[in-house]
């Protein structure tokens, strides 16, 4: 959570089991899921964190270029109903307001370079994986300072399961596979290959 604290012993995973942040794609207006919100200002946190694939679900990516949101007038996908570009509410754009997770937040929820997705309002939940331009995959820091590449294709568990939030079974083991039990910190998941 925003402007929380811990220290290293109130990390129970381990320090070498546990991400401390990741690389992200700074928003480039180009409609790149990985680096362009699809923001449902109209919709609920819940679509979101409730269904991590709501975004999928909802066919918002181009079939015919899976990288990018379905273009306005598409014909086999439906445009998002907002999409973040060039406005301070962007990914990686006001790096000052760390409050609002869609800026500068990463999630272990949806694996590396997916799609950005988020329900309500900016500063809520949503789908913040890391992102990069490197070829399949993208750069976590772990607890211990070793930086990891990490591949699109890590083991991300149950896709559909809802997020844990304080209010969905907190201190629960994640259900997102290694890549989830990488994003927490406390729940005595540990790690032994990825």
């Amino acid at each position: 959570a925003p402007y929380s604290s811990f220290k290293f012993r109130d990390v129970l995973d381990g320090l070498s089991n546990t991400i401390a942040m990741g690389e992200i794609v700074s928003n480039l207006g180009d409609n790149a899921i990985n680096g362009s919100l699809s923001w449902d200002d109209g919709g609920a946190d819940a679509d979101v964190t409730n269904n991590p694939l709501h975004c999928v679900a909802s066919n918002e990516i181009d079939p015919e270029r899976p990288q990018f949101w379905c273009p306005t007038g598409g014909t086999d996908c439906t445009p998002p109903a907002r999409i973040v570009n060039g406005e301070t509410n962007g990914r990686g754009m006001s790096w000052a307001s760390a409050f609002r997770l869609s800026i500068s937040g990463v999630f272990t929820v949806r694996p590396p370079n997916s799609e950005l997705c988020i329900g309500h309002w900016a500063d809520h939940p949503g789908n913040f994986s890391p992102s990069s331009h490197h070829q399949g995959g993208c750069h976590i820091l772990m607890g211990d300072g070793a930086v990891k590449f990490i591949t699109d294709s890590i083991e991300a568990g149950n896709q559909n399961a809802p997020m844990i939030s304080s209010t969905n079974r907190p201190g629960s083991a994640s259900p997102y596979g290694v890549w989830g039990a990488l994003g927490s910190k406390a729940a005595k998941e540990t790690v032994s290959e990825f």
